[in-house]
């Protein structure tokens, strides 16, 4: 059933594991002698991939907004935009007789991006319609905006030279008329601060396919006002006004059209069979793949087999264009799942660990390819699949996020059946000499 193929000898385990690998290299030595046993590597057990629905996400806990489009013909498209509201900042302007309003400008600078960043991309910033609430926002949630843009702005997110941050001037009547109303006490604090300008939405252009993080924590973001004295100094000054408050991204996805548009719920999972041999990981687009290893307890059937040195769970991302800028995920990890593709568990890497198995981007120096790829030890877990001790669950594949993070990165990987890019699981198995 399972093809077998001799990778080393006996008597040239200790010279190749020692250095190199890791895991029990003394299984079976209980039973027969060690010049009756061979090392051998079995990398022909199948793995099934498939693509599924992920969780929401809060996004109003980042330091940043998320803007742009990021589209796929396979996994179907991304639209984020960003929602701010503007703090106050305590000043001096009503005491002030003699100055004079110079300009008004917003201030954001550019964070991290994803796709071709020598594109020229539009942000467009609306109005809110009514100041954002006090709480915790997801991926999900929307806020109604003015349909006509309030500023608009085109540059390059990664420019050659230059501040990395988009500054706009806003419109000379309506700074104007900001600028009067805090020299005559009608704002005041941050209740008729919201009740002037309610909040911003941060909108792009939907034909760049980028996406850009827009910082907003910065000492740098936020709405400056510009004003001097008219003495003989002509002293320059500035007022800036925060957007650390409420703020948080809608990430959306839209799937129509494409293989996965029959990802509707959290039961539903679409095969990498039809979407080219490849499964989407982008926890920004709620997408994660789902991988199961059917064949894995017949390894126990066979006659010789007298148990596992390493199991080792590799895949290869596939980096579709050069101009993709953004590296895939660090880190990847594994949990237990059910029909349901629910969480159930860690996948553990020894016993009575409380960590889940963590795959690192990487190359790997003993691959002659040299393909960068993710390298999952799943040893303990496979055997205690073998021993009975543990079902044969499938499995969810995520990304690691950090705390607080707006999740970026996207990973497309090629399945079992992928030429080039391909999804395997390679054991290496202690065989009694027939």
């Amino acid at each position: 059933m399972t093809r077998i193929h001799t990778y080393l000898s006996v008597s040239l385990i200790a010279i190749i594991f020692t250095g190199c690998q890791s895991g029990d290299l003394t299984v079976g030595q209980q039973i027969v002698t060690p010049r009756e046993l061979d090392v051998q590597l079995v990398d022909s057990v199948t793995v099934l991939a498939s693509t599924v629905l992920a969780d929401t996400f809060t996004t109003s806990a980042d330091s940043s907004v998320l803007i742009g489009r990021w589209a796929d013909p396979q996994a179907g498209q991304t639209t984020a935009k960003g929602f701010v509201s503007l703090g106050y900042a305590t000043h001096s302007l009503p005491d002030q007789q003699t100055v004079r309003f110079d300009s008004l400008v917003l201030v954001l600078p550019l964070g991290t991006a994803y796709g071709d960043t020598s594109q020229l991309l539009t942000l467009n910033v609306h109005q809110l319609r009514a100041k954002l609430d006090d709480q915790t926002y997801s991926n999900l949630d929307a806020a109604a905006y003015e349909p006509t843009p309030l500023l608009t702005k085109t540059f390059r997110p990664w420019p050659r030279y230059g501040s990395r941050q988009v500054r706009i001037r806003l419109p000379n009547a309506l700074s104007q008329d900001f600028f009067d109303k805090l020299r005559n006490r009608v704002i005041i604090d941050e209740e008729t601060m919201d009740a002037y300008w309610k909040g911003l939405a941060l909108l792009s252009d939907p034909s760049t396919n980028l996406l850009l993080k827009l910082g907003i924590s910065s000492a740098e973001a936020g709405l400056v006002l510009y004003y001097h004295d008219t003495d003989l100094n002509q002293t320059r000054s500035t007022i800036r006004f925060d957007l650390t408050g409420t703020h948080f991204s809608q990430v959306a996805g839209d799937r129509t059209g494409t293989p996965l548009s029959n990802l509707r719920t959290r039961l539903d999972a679409v095969s990498s069979r039809l979407t080219q041999n490849t499964a989407f990981i982008a926890a920004g687009a709620m997408l994660r793949a789902r991988l199961e290893i059917p064949g894995l307890t017949q390894l126990v059937q066979t006659q010789q087999y007298r148990g596992i040195n390493r199991a080792d769970l590799i895949l290869e991302p596939i980096r579709r264009d050069r101009r993709d800028n953004a590296a895939p995920p660090s880190r990847l990890v594994l949990f237990q799942t059910n029909s349901l593709n629910e969480t159930l568990s860690i996948v553990p890497d020894a016993e009575g660990s409380s960590s889940t198995v963590v795959g690192y981007y990487g190359y790997d120096p003993n691959d002659l390819e040299q393909q960068a790829q993710y390298t999952f030890n799943i040893t303990y877990y496979v055997n205690e699949i073998l021993k009975a001790r543990l079902p044969n669950r499938p499995l969810l594949l995520q990304a690691i996020t950090e705390t607080n993070s707006l999740p970026l990165e996207r990973l497309t990987f090629g399945d079992a059946f992928k030429a080039g890019y391909r999804l395997r699981l390679r054991l290496y198995m202690t065989l009694e000499k027939p």
